[in-house]
């Protein structure tokens, strides 16, 4: 269906209330107070601010000049920050939380909208960008950062501007392009858990206008969780990357940049503890040592290659980007979080996509009122995934002692074979008579044998997705300036997604029968319907507007109000065939404020939103009764508000002070729960926030520099972030809440001033707090829910050196 959607006073209406109102119009008092002075300072902001720039709207601006609400980290931040991906930025970023331990499985979310779907049927919301690139799967979308100039975080549907599913927002990872002269260096870091980091770049002039640029990380660390049988400790780091770009200046207006990546991981996957009192010591400590009863493994090998052309002319400026980008992965996880084998659970996660994309993009560059961007997009996409579950028989008695309405913690004091007792003699009574009257054998004896036969043995499962998945889009985006300090911008974008999907199931297992002349019988629980690659089509089509409308005050104090619109593509359950579920739309209404002050020496920005969401795509772990629960897709409306506020002050030459706050209420404003098998009335959400966005985060950074005469300066930063309490959100059980936290950062800085190498000290979570990040996890299905702990304490050294 087509949608077209201006801007929506009605649902606007609530963006005005008056709290916001209040925090809007004190901005805005604030502003007129120092107008005069912004005034004044006009020329060095010309002078200073520009140095910084982003490309949020496709061409380079300063980022207070920009409408949006964004987040932005460059590389010196990223430094101070021991970042070593995008998941470590959501600590730092109002309304963002990226709290992932998978490299093959991350998600994020923005405002409360996240995309928790492990499966290739369904698509991000939080859509990844690398240079330009859309990164169509989740498993592909983090990787350490390697020469990385800058990354963009943008909060809100950026349809106009970005391309497929950035419904909720986008993150932009830009990386470092070559450039005129020779140069490089070499970065080495050495930490706790035997962490030891290498990186280097090499910058050359190959020939007459070609330049040629290329960067290697490598990352390897020691676990830090430890093992009750005493095998070492658990959660290691290893990944390695190369990056290599060659710029070739075809003529005065004509550049083509040819970038080529390679990434690779081999470590531990996630490790989780059961937090079942049954199954772990008392008391339950989900930080102490854990059980396991395999060997995690998470690998995966990442290529990508594109080309970017880009040709200014006199009024405007045509660029032509296309990508290729692939990948494999494999992931192993043991999902009850002990090493009972009567609650023995592990996944594996196997994926292999590939993707090619082209955009075609014209932009104005005169210096005439109306400002404008047009372009289209096309993107081919396939992804193939491998779920296998295992499990053995005794999982299967646990799960019908569950069933049965046992409560988990006493499974273990019950007899083995008793849930497959009541399983076999309620589900299949009729058979059990009639192989008695055959055999001769009465029906409870061959009961009991059936049992017998069957516990101790290993089970497993396998559903197999393959989806071609294929992508059109045009967009424009126009800004026109009413006044030279008014300035009307709309937005348009056109989508059509169509997708294939096929899903195979495959049970390699079955009940043996120990009567005479009787087979086994095949069977699945875990995956209880079989398909044989049974096909399924959908297309999704929508029309995403954009308006906004800026005043500046002077050229450092704007006020914005803006409307948009995002759209996500509909798809397909990973686990099962079923309809396809609808696409997601949102609404999302914003004002905001951005200012700098004091010869830009104090930033001050906020900006309110509130949005509605149809059809939001989750994900839940429920089943038909007598099978073992597993994840299914549905829609829900929900809604959302909130604010972030950036604060940055540079008191003196020497000492800074940076905060940032967030807050985000949600709640679900619609769900059925029929779309989800198994469920009832009692598990209506309607009212219940959305799961895993705190609603209160803050942030404070201080940044003292001494200067140390003519031997150099020494940089002293120390960060504090609170976090508040948050709902689980692996879409388990909606009750699970996870703790408030409070972590320290610190680091120590020395540059010498011949600017040829410096030295650091740095510190995370000086305090050692203990901190989850996931609760509940899919043991809760056999009734071993499971905690993924954060990072300890963790220090290092990193020395740089430049030639």
């Amino acid at each position: 269906m087509t949608h077209l959607t201006p801007f929506n006073f009605k649902e606007s209406r609530r963006l005005f209330s008056p709290s916001r109102v209040a925090i809007a119009v004190s901005t805005l008092l604030f502003s007129s107070i120092s107008l005069a002075q912004d005034e004044a300072d006009d020329e060095a902001s010309e002078t200073k601010e520009h140095k910084i720039v982003v490309t949020a709207q496709h061409r380079e601006q300063n980022p207070q000049e920009v409408p949006i609400a964004l987040s932005l980290f460059q590389e010196e931040e990223l430094k101070n920050m021991a970042a070593l991906n995008l998941s470590d930025l959501g600590e730092m970023t109002p309304g963002f939380e990226s709290n992932n331990v998978s490299f093959t499985q991350p998600t994020y979310n923005i405002r409360g909208i996240a995309s928790n779907d492990f499966g290739v049927g369904s698509d991000p919301a939080v859509a990844v960008y690398v240079d330009g690139v859309y990164v169509g799967r989740g498993g592909a979308s983090q990787a350490n950062f390697n020469d990385v100039e800058r990354v963009e975080v943008l909060k809100g549907p950026q349809g106009t501007l970005f391309g497929r599913n950035a419904a909720a927002g986008a993150l932009h990872v830009i990386t470092k392009k070559p450039e005129k002269g020779t140069s490089g260096e070499l970065g080495l870091t050495a930490g706790n858990y035997n962490l030891v980091q290498v990186n280097g770049v090499y910058n050359a002039e190959v020939a007459e206008d070609w330049y040629f640029r290329t960067s290697i990380s490598s990352v390897t660390r020691d676990g830090f969780i430890p093992v009750a049988d005493g095998r070492d400790d658990l959660r290691n780091i290893d990944n390695q990357s190369v990056r290599a770009a060659l710029l070739w200046d075809y003529s005065d207006d004509t550049e083509v940049l040819f970038r080529l990546d390679f990434d690779t991981t081999a470590q531990d996957a996630p490790i989780t503890a059961t937090i079942n009192p049954a199954i772990a010591p008392l008391p339950v400590d989900p930080f102490g040592p854990v059980a396991t009863d395999i060997d995690s493994l998470e690998e995966r090998d990442m290529w990508g290659a594109s080309v970017e052309i880009i040709s200014d002319y006199k009024d405007y400026v045509l660029t032509y980007m296309g990508a290729y980008r692939t990948f494999d992965s494999a992931s192993l996880e043991e999902e009850d979080g002990s090493a009972s084998d009567r609650f023995m659970f592990h996944t594996k996660n196997n994926e292999e996509q590939e993707q090619v994309s082209h955009e075609l993009r014209l932009s104005s560059t005169t210096d005439e009122p109306l400002h404008w961007t047009v372009g289209a997009t096309y993107s081919w996409e396939r992804a193939k995934q491998a779920h296998e579950v295992f499990v053995n028989t005794n999982t299967l008695d646990t799960f019908f002692y569950l069933a049965g309405g046992a409560p988990a913690e006493i499974i273990p004091s019950l007899p083995l074979g008793g849930g497959l007792t009541g399983f076999f003699g309620s589900q299949f009574s009729d058979q059990l008579e009639l192989l008695s009257i055959l055999s001769g054998i009465p029906s409870q004896t061959i009961l009991d044998m059936t049992v017998a036969a069957n516990l101790n043995r290993d089970w497993l499962e396998t559903t197999f997705d393959d989806g071609t998945y294929t992508s059109v889009a045009f967009y424009g985006d126009f800004t026109y300036e009413v006044t030279d300090k008014f300035n009307l911008t709309f937005g348009l974008r056109y989508t059509h997604d169509k997708k294939n999907f096929a899903v195979t199931t495959s049970w390699d297992n079955s009940f043996i029968i120990p009567v005479p002349g009787v087979d086994s019988v095949p069977f699945g629980l875990v995956f209880f319907d079989e398909f044989k690659g049974e096909q399924q089509q959908a297309s999704w089509d929508a029309w995403t507007p954009r308006f906004v409308m800026d005043y500046n005050f002077s050229d450092n104090v704007m006020v914005y109000l803006s409307s948009a619109k995002g759209f996500k593509s509909g798809g397909f359950n990973s686990l099962g065939v079923d309809p396809a579920f609808d696409a997601e739309n949102v609404l999302n209404n914003e004002i905001g404020f951005k200012s700098s002050w004091l010869d830009n020496n104090l930033i001050f920005n906020v900006a309110v939103f509130d949005y509605s969401y149809d059809d939001l795509q989750i994900l839940k772990l429920t089943g038909p009764d007598g099978t073992i629960p597993t994840y299914n897709i549905g829609n829900a409306d929900a809604e959302g508000n909130g604010y972030d506020i950036d604060f940055r002050w540079q008191a003196t030459d020497n000492f800074a002070i940076t905060a940032n706050y967030g807050h985000v209420e949600t709640e679900y404003t619609r769900y059925d729960y029929a779309q989800f098998p198994g469920e009832t009335a009692a598990d209506d959400v309607t009212g219940e926030p959305l799961s895993s966005i705190p609603e209160n985060k803050w942030n404070m950074i201080l940044d003292y520099n001494l200067d140390m005469g003519s031997s150099g300066t020494l940089a002293f930063r120390y960060h504090q972030n609170f976090t508040d309490d948050r709902v689980d959100h692996t879409g388990a059980d909606i009750s699970r809440h996870i703790e408030d936290y409070s972590l320290q950062n610190a680091r120590i800085s020395y540059y010498p001033n011949d600017a040829s190498w410096e030295i650091s000290i740095w510190g995370k979570n000086l305090g050692d707090e203990e901190y989850l990040y996931d609760i509940g996890g899919q043991g809760e299905a056999i009734g071993s829910p499971t905690a993924s702990r954060a990072e300890p304490m963790t220090a290092g050294i990193d020395f740089k050196m430049y030639f």
